[in-house]
Protein backbone atom coordinates (compact mmCIF):
# COMPACT_ATOMS: atom_id res chain seq x y z
CA UNK A 1 0.00 0.00 0.00
CA UNK A 2 2.76 2.27 0.12
CA UNK A 3 1.48 4.38 -3.34
CA UNK A 4 -1.08 5.36 -1.03
CA UNK A 5 0.91 6.67 1.32
CA UNK A 6 3.04 8.69 -0.64
CA UNK A 7 -0.47 9.66 -2.43
CA UNK A 8 -2.00 11.14 0.91
CA UNK A 9 1.38 12.87 1.84
CA UNK A 10 2.10 14.06 -1.66
CA UNK A 11 -1.02 15.79 -1.52
CA UNK A 12 -0.84 17.86 1.96
CA UNK A 13 -1.52 22.10 1.83
CA UNK A 14 1.33 22.01 4.12
CA UNK A 15 4.86 20.38 4.00
CA UNK A 16 5.62 17.61 5.85
CA UNK A 17 8.65 15.42 6.55
CA UNK A 18 7.78 11.53 6.10
CA UNK A 19 9.01 9.11 7.93
CA UNK A 20 8.32 5.22 6.92
CA UNK A 21 8.66 2.19 9.10
CA UNK A 22 8.47 -1.15 6.55
CA UNK A 23 7.57 -3.87 9.07
CA UNK A 24 6.02 -7.82 7.85
CA UNK A 25 5.18 -7.81 4.25
CA UNK A 26 6.15 -4.48 3.31
CA UNK A 27 10.07 -4.69 4.16
CA UNK A 28 11.42 -3.31 1.13
CA UNK A 29 8.93 -1.80 -0.45
CA UNK A 30 10.36 2.11 -0.73
CA UNK A 31 13.41 0.57 -2.62
CA UNK A 32 10.96 -1.48 -4.88
CA UNK A 33 9.02 1.53 -5.43
CA UNK A 34 12.18 4.06 -5.45
CA UNK A 35 11.18 5.85 -3.13
CA UNK A 36 13.49 7.87 -0.56
CA UNK A 37 11.43 9.10 2.12
CA UNK A 38 13.11 11.58 4.89
CA UNK A 39 13.70 8.43 7.33
CA UNK A 40 13.38 5.09 6.45
CA UNK A 41 13.02 2.66 9.60
CA UNK A 42 12.27 -1.28 9.68
CA UNK A 43 10.23 -2.86 12.58
CA UNK A 44 9.25 -6.11 13.66
CA UNK A 45 5.70 -7.30 11.79
CA UNK A 46 3.64 -5.88 15.13
CA UNK A 47 2.03 -2.15 14.67
CA UNK A 48 2.96 -0.87 18.20
CA UNK A 49 6.54 -1.32 17.60
CA UNK A 50 6.45 0.11 14.33
CA UNK A 51 4.82 3.30 15.88
CA UNK A 52 7.31 3.07 18.99
CA UNK A 53 10.51 2.87 17.06
CA UNK A 54 9.20 5.94 14.89
CA UNK A 55 8.79 7.95 17.55
CA UNK A 56 11.85 6.98 19.32
CA UNK A 57 13.95 7.99 16.16
CA UNK A 58 12.21 10.90 15.82
CA UNK A 59 12.78 12.34 19.18
CA UNK A 60 16.68 11.86 18.96
CA UNK A 61 16.43 14.11 15.33
CA UNK A 62 15.17 16.72 17.84
CA UNK A 63 11.07 15.90 18.23
CA UNK A 64 8.23 17.93 16.94
CA UNK A 65 5.02 16.87 15.81
CA UNK A 66 3.99 13.45 14.83
CA UNK A 67 1.19 12.52 12.68
CA UNK A 68 0.39 8.94 12.42
CA UNK A 69 -0.99 7.38 9.12
CA UNK A 70 -2.55 4.11 8.39
CA UNK A 71 -1.40 2.62 4.77
CA UNK A 72 -4.55 2.20 3.25
CA UNK A 73 -6.90 4.93 4.52
CA UNK A 74 -7.86 8.60 2.71
CA UNK A 75 -6.06 11.73 3.85
CA UNK A 76 -7.64 14.64 2.28
CA UNK A 77 -5.62 17.55 1.30
CA UNK A 78 -6.27 19.76 4.53
CA UNK A 79 -5.78 16.94 7.17
CA UNK A 80 -2.19 18.14 8.25
CA UNK A 81 -3.48 21.85 8.72
CA UNK A 82 -6.80 21.00 9.74
CA UNK A 83 -5.21 19.25 13.11
CA UNK A 84 -2.30 21.91 13.22
CA UNK A 85 -4.98 24.55 13.05
CA UNK A 86 -6.46 22.60 16.45
CA UNK A 87 -3.31 21.53 18.32
CA UNK A 88 -3.77 24.54 20.56
CA UNK A 89 -6.65 23.01 22.42
CA UNK A 90 -5.59 19.46 23.66
CA UNK A 91 -2.38 17.38 23.74
CA UNK A 92 -3.43 15.52 21.28
CA UNK A 93 -5.75 16.22 18.12
CA UNK A 94 -7.25 13.98 15.60
CA UNK A 95 -10.29 12.33 14.49
CA UNK A 96 -12.78 9.62 15.79
CA UNK A 97 -14.23 7.31 13.19
CA UNK A 98 -16.74 9.55 10.98
CA UNK A 99 -16.45 8.67 7.75
CA UNK A 100 -15.83 5.25 6.64
CA UNK A 101 -16.04 3.47 3.43
CA UNK A 102 -17.19 -0.50 3.92
CA UNK A 103 -17.99 -2.48 1.08
CA UNK A 104 -21.24 -1.33 -0.08
CA UNK A 105 -20.61 2.38 0.22
CA UNK A 106 -19.43 5.68 2.31
CA UNK A 107 -21.06 5.72 5.94
CA UNK A 108 -20.95 8.96 8.07
CA UNK A 109 -20.98 7.89 12.11
CA UNK A 110 -21.08 9.98 15.12
CA UNK A 111 -21.39 13.10 13.71
CA UNK A 112 -22.14 14.78 17.09
CA UNK A 113 -18.69 14.18 18.71
CA UNK A 114 -16.76 15.98 16.17
CA UNK A 115 -15.37 19.53 16.72
CA UNK A 116 -15.28 18.75 20.94
CA UNK A 117 -12.87 17.67 23.70
CA UNK A 118 -13.16 13.40 23.59
CA UNK A 119 -11.61 10.80 25.62
CA UNK A 120 -10.00 8.48 22.63
CA UNK A 121 -9.21 9.53 18.81
CA UNK A 122 -8.83 6.52 16.28
CA UNK A 123 -4.76 6.40 16.10
CA UNK A 124 -4.20 6.65 12.58
CA UNK A 125 -5.38 10.45 12.63
CA UNK A 126 -3.25 11.72 16.27
CA UNK A 127 -0.82 14.38 15.61
CA UNK A 128 1.10 14.73 19.18
CA UNK A 129 4.55 16.35 19.67
CA UNK A 130 7.25 13.53 20.03
CA UNK A 131 8.01 14.51 23.90
CA UNK A 132 4.31 14.34 25.02
CA UNK A 133 4.33 10.69 22.98
CA UNK A 134 4.19 7.50 25.78
CA UNK A 135 4.92 4.24 24.10
CA UNK A 136 2.48 2.42 22.28
CA UNK A 137 1.57 -1.02 24.15
CA UNK A 138 1.97 -3.95 22.46
CA UNK A 139 -1.32 -5.79 21.96
CA UNK A 140 -3.52 -6.28 19.25
CA UNK A 141 -6.02 -4.97 17.87
CA UNK A 142 -6.59 -2.23 20.44
CA UNK A 143 -3.14 -0.67 21.19
CA UNK A 144 -4.67 2.61 19.74
CA UNK A 145 -7.25 2.42 22.44
CA UNK A 146 -4.96 1.36 25.21
CA UNK A 147 -2.58 4.27 24.12
CA UNK A 148 -5.79 6.79 24.69
CA UNK A 149 -6.05 5.32 27.77
CA UNK A 150 -2.57 5.38 29.15
CA UNK A 151 -2.47 8.75 28.06
CA UNK A 152 -5.34 10.33 29.45
CA UNK A 153 -3.55 8.74 32.73
CA UNK A 154 -0.71 10.38 32.17
CA UNK A 155 -2.53 13.83 32.00
CA UNK A 156 -3.22 13.98 28.03
CA UNK A 157 -5.97 15.73 26.67
CA UNK A 158 -7.84 15.12 23.08
CA UNK A 159 -9.31 16.78 21.34
CA UNK A 160 -11.56 15.49 18.28
CA UNK A 161 -11.41 17.73 14.89
CA UNK A 162 -14.41 18.07 12.19
CA UNK A 163 -15.66 14.95 9.97
CA UNK A 164 -14.24 16.00 6.90
CA UNK A 165 -10.52 15.33 5.70
CA UNK A 166 -10.32 11.26 6.69
CA UNK A 167 -11.93 8.27 5.89
CA UNK A 168 -11.59 4.96 7.50
CA UNK A 169 -11.13 2.37 4.51
CA UNK A 170 -12.55 -0.40 5.80
CA UNK A 171 -12.71 -2.32 2.02
CA UNK A 172 -9.38 -3.63 1.67
CA UNK A 173 -7.95 -6.71 3.58
CA UNK A 174 -5.63 -7.67 6.29
CA UNK A 175 -6.72 -5.10 8.67
CA UNK A 176 -5.51 -5.41 12.69
CA UNK A 177 -9.04 -4.94 13.51
CA UNK A 178 -10.54 -8.34 11.58
CA UNK A 179 -13.93 -7.35 11.54
CA UNK A 180 -17.01 -7.64 8.99
CA UNK A 181 -18.67 -4.56 7.46
CA UNK A 182 -21.74 -5.80 9.71
CA UNK A 183 -19.62 -6.07 13.09
CA UNK A 184 -17.96 -2.62 12.58
CA UNK A 185 -21.62 -1.51 11.97
CA UNK A 186 -22.43 -2.72 15.18
CA UNK A 187 -19.38 -1.28 17.08
CA UNK A 188 -19.70 2.22 15.80
CA UNK A 189 -23.54 2.25 15.85
CA UNK A 190 -26.01 4.24 13.79
CA UNK A 191 -25.48 6.21 10.69
CA UNK A 192 -26.24 7.82 7.44
CA UNK A 193 -25.11 6.22 4.43
CA UNK A 194 -23.84 8.47 1.87
CA UNK A 195 -25.30 7.97 -1.70
CA UNK A 196 -26.18 9.95 -4.81
CA UNK A 197 -25.47 13.50 -2.95
CA UNK A 198 -27.93 12.03 -0.09
CA UNK A 199 -28.34 10.58 3.18
CA UNK A 200 -29.95 7.52 4.76
CA UNK A 201 -30.55 7.20 7.86
CA UNK A 202 -29.75 3.73 9.25
CA UNK A 203 -30.19 1.79 12.42
CA UNK A 204 -27.20 -0.18 14.05
CA UNK A 205 -27.78 -3.85 13.17
CA UNK A 206 -29.92 -5.72 15.53
CA UNK A 207 -29.08 -8.88 17.88
CA UNK A 208 -31.49 -11.03 15.22
CA UNK A 209 -28.86 -9.55 12.40
CA UNK A 210 -25.89 -10.54 13.98
CA UNK A 211 -27.45 -13.95 15.30
CA UNK A 212 -28.68 -14.38 11.69
CA UNK A 213 -25.20 -13.26 9.98
CA UNK A 214 -23.54 -16.03 12.57
CA UNK A 215 -26.13 -19.05 11.38
CA UNK A 216 -25.32 -18.30 7.72
CA UNK A 217 -21.61 -17.53 8.25
CA UNK A 218 -21.42 -14.08 6.92
CA UNK A 219 -20.19 -11.71 9.96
Amino acid sequence: MLPNVLDNASRQALPLKLCIVENGDAIGACAKHCVDPDLLLTSEHHQATAKNEAVSAIKKLGGGLISFWDDDDEYAAGFLGELLSQKSRATVVGKRRHLVRLSDGLYLFDRENANRESTWLHGPTCMVQADDCIEFPKIAPNDDGEWCKAMREAGASFWATSIWNYTYNRTGQNHVWAASDLMVRVALGSAWKLEDDRGTFVQAPTDDEVLDALADGTI
